[in-house]
């Protein structure tokens, strides 16, 4: 089965906090993926990556085998992001 969303050698960090650190990550077409943490571990911050909208300090993310660049966003892909709380 072909990849949907394909992150390799992904690192992000915020004022010395390393969120990722060289991670791998990949999720088949029609698969179904969570992703649990606790609050303050980059949840958010790797959504916002898969769409574009903060970019990677290394690595490369593709989704339905397109690259995700600045300020691009995947044409395949919704997402509604929380801002509950703010």
């Amino acid at each position: 089965m072909e990849n949907m969303i394909v992150i390799k050698g992904l690192s992000k960090a915020y004022k010395n906090n390393i969120l990722f650190q060289n991670m791998d990550f990949q999720v088949k077409k029609g698969e179904i993926c969570g992703i649990i943490d606790r609050n303050g571990f980059g949840k958010s911050v790797l959504l916002k990556m898969i769409c574009g909208l903060v970019l990677p300090d290394e690595g490369e993310i593709e989704v339905d085998g397109e690259e995700v660049t600045d300020g691009r966003f995947p044409q395949n892909i919704g997402v509604i992001l929380d801002c509950a709380g703010r």
